[in-house]
């Protein structure tokens, strides 16, 4: 079983960076893609409930962003500062976005 988890998770057992890293990615394309798209729709059409939409959507695209900057930030590894490592970054950026 841990083979798998090191074959999946960038080498390290357990860690699953690269892979959340690869899914925020993902939809932060998708989510500013989406936003850009509903604001054009709703400016040439002048619905005002399609750029709402469209404004939704770019907070969502923050969401992802804030994601990836915690998933950088949140290194496993212990340092001689922090002797567990930065796991901390997870539950702070996880409140935050539960907020959103």
């Amino acid at each position: 079983m841990a083979i798998a988890l090191e074959s999946q998770g960038g080498g390290r057992s357990g860690d699953r960076r690269s892979d959340v890293r690869r899914v925020l990615m993902v939809a932060l394309g998708l989510n500013i893609s989406m936003s850009l798209l509903k604001l054009l729709v709703g400016v040439l059409s002048g619905s005002l409930a399609v750029i709402a939409d469209a404004m939704h959507s770019a907070t969502d695209a923050l969401s992802s962003l804030t994601g990836l900057i915690t998933n950088n930030l949140s290194d496993p590894q212990p340092d001689r500062d922090h002797p567990y490592g930065h796991h901390k970054y997870e539950a702070i950026c996880s409140r935050s976005l539960t907020n959103h």
